[in-house]
């Protein structure tokens, strides 16, 4: 079962109550494209490669999501990406999202589920 945050008021956000979805810098986008292609490899064996899913790294690769620190580091290491190459992703990568979240630095809310 997925979580789901309460708020300390215990409501849920809605979708319109969200923030707006953010898209990656398409130069960022090419970048990865360019690090996974040097290796020859297909979407799915990069994604056993790196451990993130092939459908994400795809997303990715097409600037429709915008990585955790934690993905983008992984992609960092397993694509061998140049110091500038590592520079730009790392300036994107979201902090305290995805792989990256820890909810207890979140004492005001409640988790559900497991």
């Amino acid at each position: 079962m997925a979580k789901a945050f309460i708020s300390g008021d215990g409501h849920r956000p809605t979708l319109r109550n969200r923030e707006p979805r953010r898209w990656l810098d398409p130069a960022v986008a090419e970048v990865l494209q360019r690090g996974r292609q040097r290796h020859g490899w297909s979407f799915r064996v990069a994604g056993n490669r790196t451990g993130v899913s092939f459908g994400y790294l795809c997303l990715l690769e097409h600037g429709k999501r915008v990585p955790s620190v934690v993905v983008a580091e992984a992609l960092v290491e397993t694509y061998g990406l140049t110091a500038s190459e590592a520079a730009l992703l790392r300036s994107v990568a979201l902090e305290g999202v995805g792989r990256s979240f820890d909810p207890s630095r979140y004492e005001s809310g409640t988790w559900f589920g497991t």
